[in-house]
């Protein structure tokens, strides 16, 4: 059932219907009249597996139904409900967070709630439906939209105007172009006195960049929305939608163009300057105390080079606070990634050294990959999140495992003893005896 004053049947498409002796599913793809812009669709999968089933087998039809979805519909918010009685979808799909947690029927949770997105919803026990035995689950909405949890972006960027335009040209008009002729290097002289001249004649504005902005939005996006907001206020006046109508049309067609233009921009880059321009960001690190600062963009070629929060470089994520919770989030996240087939080989009943050699090689290459140039400076809660991932394994393999501070300063002493023993080492005469 789908309340009409959320979704409408026109907005309402079936996905998949399948019935089977260990799963039965249903996946409707629901576009409601409010959605979070970062969002282009809901699907939403309702599940049942009966007790009988064999758990396994259920749960790998549903990862690949889940899969398929995912891949092509990238941008849909993914809800997963349903009685699952004792499967636990988290073990073969762990990026998902259940977000049910006390009992549904008697004293136990058969009922479970999953999204990819944590904290997402707050559910409340309520009486039962009629003569059902399952109590009733209201899930509050506590996800926020992307606008709001991270801060619009100030940057500037050049004003291009008709005024602008001609003033480079008449400066460009002046240049006495044969002072090259004796430059060295010609080219690198002619595009950086032309960048001079772009930065002293073009004006320079600030804009603000919103986290949910798609990449295609443009000025012509933007007008065309403020003419559809003034034609539907004019209409509500008049009673005459007409306006409205078309301008809303031509909202979907500007869309449609900016689109085509972003897609020819892309594809112009590629085909005129490969991808290596494309693969070049620009990462500031700033100590100062100041809460803002602007900071002139850099250019390569008269194309602005973007501005980035974190960079990935020799398997580090670096950021721009020198923080490490962004690489020690990627790394639990992978880890956690290969537990699943940990517990798998577990559930084969392969002996202890076995799941011993197959963390070590698999899950533990993960967490201490250059351990000693960010574990000593990561916070308490970083670290914590990596332990839980080695308790887990713990759990799994009835073995104990070496702790990452153990591993950290262990690493450390040998890293010390290479560079003393390495007298061409740049770090070598940091190392004295006692």
């Amino acid at each position: 059932m789908v309340n009409n004053s959320w979704c409408n049947n026109a907005n309402v498409v079936t996905l998949t219907r399948s019935c089977s002796p260990n799963l039965e599913l249903l996946a409707l793809k629901l576009r409601p009249f409010y959605l979070p812009r970062e969002f282009t669709s809901v699907i939403i999968n309702t599940v049942y597996i009966p007790p009988q089933a064999n758990m396994d087998t259920a749960l790998c039809e549903l990862h690949e139904a889940l899969t398929q979805f995912q891949t092509q519909h990238r941008d849909a918010a993914l809800i997963v409900v349903g009685d699952f009685n004792s499967a636990n979808l988290k073990r073969a799909v762990p990026n998902l967070y259940q977000h049910i947690t006390f009992p549904t029927r008697g004293n136990r949770t058969l009922d479970h709630c999953y999204t990819p997105y944590k904290d997402s919803y707050k559910a409340l026990a309520h009486p039962s439906f009629g003569k059902s035995d399952h109590a009733a689950i209201f899930l509050i909405p506590k996800y926020k939209q992307r606008l709001k949890w991270e801060a619009p972006v100030q940057r500037e960027v050049t004003h291009w105007t008709d005024q602008s335009v001609a003033a480079l040209q008449d400066a460009l008009d002046d240049v006495d172009w044969d002072m090259f002729q004796r430059s060295t290097e010609f080219t690198e002289a002619v595009v950086g006195f032309i960048g001079k001249l772009v930065d002293d004649t073009i004006p320079r504005i600030t804009i603000k960049k919103f986290s949910n902005q798609k990449p295609w939005v443009d000025r012509t996006i933007r007008k065309a929305l403020n003419s559809r907001t003034a034609a539907y206020n004019v209409g509500i006046i008049s009673g005459n939608m007409d306006e409205y109508k078309s301008a809303a049309y031509g909202v979907r067609r500007v869309v449609r163009e900016a689109k085509r233009r972003y897609g020819k921009k892309l594809e112009t880059q590629f085909q005129q300057s490969g991808s290596r321009s494309l693969k070049t960001k620009e990462l500031i690190v700033d100590s100062s105390k100041k809460q803002e600062r602007h900071y002139q963009p850099v250019r390569i070629s008269g194309t602005t080079v973007e501005r980035i929060d974190s960079f990935r470089y020799l398997a580090v994520h670096i950021s721009q606070d020198l923080s490490w919770s962004c690489h020690t989030n990627s790394l639990a996240k992978k880890a956690r990634q290969r537990l699943y087939h940990l517990r798998r080989l577990r559930d084969f009943r392969l002996p202890s050294k076995v799941l011993r050699n197959f963390y070590t090689c698999t899950i533990e290459s993960i967490l201490m990959g250059n351990i000693t140039v960010w574990f000593g400076n990561s916070t308490k809660q970083d670290r914590q999140a990596l332990q839980s991932v080695v308790r887990s394994a713990e759990r799994i393999t009835h073995t104990e495992l070496p702790d990452l501070q153990t591993i950290y300063y262990k690493r450390c002493q040998t890293k010390a003893r290479k560079i003393v023993k390495d007298p061409t080492h740049p770090n070598n005469r940091l190392f004295s005896l006692l």
